[in-house]
């Protein structure tokens, strides 16, 4: 396998993980469910939102809350 070969194989990876991550992350209810997954690897609530709302910030080039109490009142909603 050459370099090319080798530099298109790892973009096409990255790639398809990145749109992995766009599923999971695309709508409030499914950055919802990517936080409770990553919520007991994480030292605190707040620093879980804090890495997936940089994913999304990274991957969609803006923030989905604009603050951590923004997503506390809308994960409160949506566990009554």
């Amino acid at each position: 396998m050459t370099q090319q070969q080798k530099a298109e194989a790892y973009q096409k990876e990255l790639q398809s993980q990145l749109y992995v991550l766009m599923k999971r992350l695309a709508t409030k209810q499914a950055f919802l469910q990517y936080y409770h997954s990553i919520l007991s690897k994480c030292r605190s609530q707040r620093a879980a939102f804090e890495v997936v709302n940089l994913l999304y910030y990274l991957v969609f080039d803006e923030e989905l809350y604009n603050s951590y109490d923004a997503f506390r009142k809308y994960k409160n909603k949506n566990l009554k």
